[in-house]
């Protein structure tokens, strides 16, 4: 559970594995541009951010957690069963954060049904899954505009934080 004081930031769910298999050896080593993006933006606002990270062991997963030691970021780790999103979704509910934060590039179904628990708790879902930009179903993805996709909007990480700071 996360316990931790109530206080309203972005909390980014990384969906590791498949993005990381599809990596260079020279590529496992650093952050994804979207997690780059993500951090960044959060540190240039002040944003507290949580990173919550599913998936297996890898280098990148180590490489976030090194990298954030010391920032506003709160880290945690998950195993990706349906179970602990869940638990993970109704504790972000009670801690009133309001915007989920999808940074991974998959768009398989445990990222769908990380989605669709987010909506059944109020939570906003926001992406830069640009897998998902080749899903006609959920329609084009494109950063910084407003794409209908999970019964939500779909978002770039500066209209999210746009959000985050709106009364």
């Amino acid at each position: 559970m996360l316990g931790r004081p109530r206080e309203r930031g972005l909390l980014i769910i990384d969906i590791q594995e498949e993005f990381v298999a599809r990596l260079s050896p020279g590529e496992r080593d650093g952050l994804s541009g979207n997690q780059y993006e993500a951090i960044s933006v959060a540190r240039e606002n002040g944003v507290h951010m949580y990173i919550a990270q599913l998936g297996t062991d890898s280098p990148v997963v180590g490489e976030i957690h090194r990298w954030t030691q010391g920032d506003a970021i709160t880290y945690y780790r998950f195993h990706p069963d349906a179970l602990t999103n869940q638990v993970l979704l109704q504790t972000l509910h009670e801690d009133d954060i309001g915007t989920l934060v999808l940074t991974g590039v998959s768009a398989d179904h445990q990222v769908l049904c990380t989605a669709e628990s987010a909506r059944r708790h109020r939570i906003r879902v926001a992406s830069a899954l640009s897998l998902l930009a080749n899903l006609p179903e959920y329609g084009r993805v494109e950063e910084g505009k407003f794409v209908r996709a999970f019964g939500e909007n779909i978002l770039g990480y500066r209209d999210v934080l746009d959000l985050l700071r709106k009364p």
